[in-house]
């Protein structure tokens, strides 16, 4: 679509940064990638949280008591990931 840059919002441990970038690089080699996990000084949901009432972002209540993970469920097992 003719973007100079793309952003991912894949934390710098797991390996989804990997596949979004590869993709990325794959069909536009020299395009910027702008990854907030490994940019930012924020490293928990409770700094992302902060940020987001400092800039009047709205968060939903739930996302403030949930565990710093998550659980997807299919019919074979249930990944956590944090």
């Amino acid at each position: 679509v003719g973007a100079d840059a793309v952003s991912h919002g894949a934390t710098g441990k797991g390996n989804d940064q990997v596949r979004f970038e590869v993709s990325y690089y794959s069909l536009k080699p020299d395009i910027k990638v702008i990854a907030p996990w490994r940019e930012w000084t924020m490293t928990s949901r409770t700094d992302m949280i902060q940020y987001a009432e400092k800039f009047g972002i709205p968060v939903p209540a739930a996302k403030r008591d949930e565990p710093p993970f998550s659980m997807d469920a299919n019919l074979l097992h249930i990944r956590s990931g944090g």
